[in-house]
């Protein structure tokens, strides 16, 4: 229920981020550490609200709960908005460095296998048919 909605969101700013703060796409490893961060953070906190069902769902801690939906109205009638929201901070918290190192080394990666494999004798342009794809700047 919550890692769909996370993926999408971190992938969407992240390449949305990275395009704003690197638009040569050049490998820069501050850069991409700066907008997997901005990713996280955003994935972060608009997926609270989700996990914050999600813990009542696991926990039982409102009477009544018996799927999605009557969570979300128990935890509206317990807290109001406001119990769509806790714990944000340390979600957020929580998930800047992790996603910021998670794309950084990404982005190496992938840096260093299209120099690898840019400069190989054994790959020729007849050899793949995706060889204009992704190349470094």
């Amino acid at each position: 229920m919550l890692n769909i909605p996370f993926a999408a969101i971190n992938f969407g700013v992240y390449e949305y981020s990275s395009t704003l703060l690197n638009p040569t796409q050049i490998y820069n490893p501050f850069m991409h550490c700066i907008a997997g961060g901005v990713s996280g953070a955003a994935a972060a906190a608009v997926t609270t609200p989700l996990d914050c069902v999600k813990t009542v769902l696991q926990t039982k801690s409102l009477p009544g709960v018996n799927g999605f939906w009557s969570a979300s109205k128990a935890l509206y009638n317990n807290a109001g908005y406001a119990g769509f929201t806790r714990g944000l901070k340390p979600r957020v918290v929580f998930n800047v460095p992790s996603t910021a190192i998670s794309w950084t080394a990404y982005e190496m990666a992938k840096a260093y296998l299209l120099k690898t494999g840019n400069h190989s004798s054994s790959n020729s342009d007849s050899d793949c048919a995706c060889s204009d794809q992704g190349k470094l700047n």
